[in-house]
């Protein structure tokens, strides 16, 4: 039985929590990352990009839900361009045929 398109995004977005969640920083960070795997806090730059790149890319409702809460919580000009290019993804590919 081949996965649903939930189970398949779920477990490609998972996968990347389960890999990266020894990658930890110190500081203040976006909580919007815990919205992906609740271990993945303190996610250094680098693996949230990695990580709103990847939302964009499978750009189901579920992800865009994420990256609306990423938009809200990210401050540098960089990653409010990145969030908003891989939102720009997600409103393509849930666009009705």
């Amino acid at each position: 039985m081949l996965p649903t398109n939930f189970d398949a995004v779920a477990l490609f977005v998972i996968g990347l929590a389960a890999l990266v969640t020894g990658i930890l920083l110190p500081s203040r960070a976006a909580s919007w990352t815990t919205l992906v795997h609740p271990s993945a806090r303190r996610l250094d730059e680098a693996t949230r990009r990695d990580l709103i790149v990847r939302l964009g890319i499978a750009g189901t409702p579920w992800c865009e839900a994420i990256l609306e809460e990423a938009a809200k919580q990210e401050t540098s000009s960089s990653m409010q361009s990145l969030v908003h290019r891989a939102l720009e993804e997600c409103s393509l590919r849930n666009v009705s045929p």
